[in-house]
């Protein structure tokens, strides 16, 4: 019986090597060159929307977004951030003033 995957896909090994890729399936051995491979992938990427990069452009890519995003982590880091937001959701206390409030009442008591 041959294994099978989702949607009875037949199990592969993918493999690449010198500029190969070969998938092996149950009786079948696949040879497919890299150039031909890597124009599938575009194929397949641009069908789905998918911009199109180089190795090069999408590494620059994730490494400025990760930058981007460390950068709004340091941002939300600050209180000010938070104090001049004007989100509904975000509450804040100052409690400082909590105190002083606190103490006034006594006194008014």
């Amino acid at each position: 019986m041959v294994e099978q995957g989702p949607e009875n896909e037949l199990k592969t090994r993918v493999t690449y090597k010198d500029g190969i890729w070969l998938l092996e399936a149950a009786h079948l051995l696949i040879r497919i060159p890299d150039a031909v491979y890597q124009r599938h992938v575009e194929t397949y990427l641009k069908e789905r929307g998918v911009p199109i990069l180089s190795h090069t452009e999408a590494t620059a890519w994730v490494n400025w977004l990760m930058d981007e995003r460390m950068a709004a982590h340091q941002a939300l880091q600050k209180v000010e951030y938070w104090r001049q937001c004007n989100d509904p959701d975000i509450h804040i206390w100052d409690f400082q003033e909590i105190r002083r409030r606190m103490a006034q009442e006594k006194l008014r008591r």
